[in-house]
């Protein structure tokens, strides 16, 4: 792998429980440098939103399965060179 094909990206996520079954998460990915597509470059950033179920039946002392379903969105920034 070249150095230059390397891309560095950051995540920031959140979920909260809102009572012992049920939750919401949203996470948001970015990338710290911008790509080259065309002779032009973007900046690109990821988000979700999600609705968290943690079924009582499932969850044992160490272990707690979760299902989760969501929403993502995308932007993108394009940048003439």
């Amino acid at each position: 792998m070249r150095l230059s094909s390397l891309i560095l990206a950051a995540v920031l996520g959140v979920n909260v429980l809102l009572n012992r079954n049920f939750g919401v998460g949203w996470t948001a990915a970015w990338r710290w440098s911008s790509g080259d597509c065309a002779d032009m470059k973007y900046d690109s950033t990821f988000q979700t939103l999600d609705a968290i179920l943690q079924p009582a039946i499932l969850r044992t002392k160490r272990l707690a399965p979760e299902i989760r379903a969501g929403v993502g969105f995308t932007k993108v920034h394009f940048q003439f060179e």
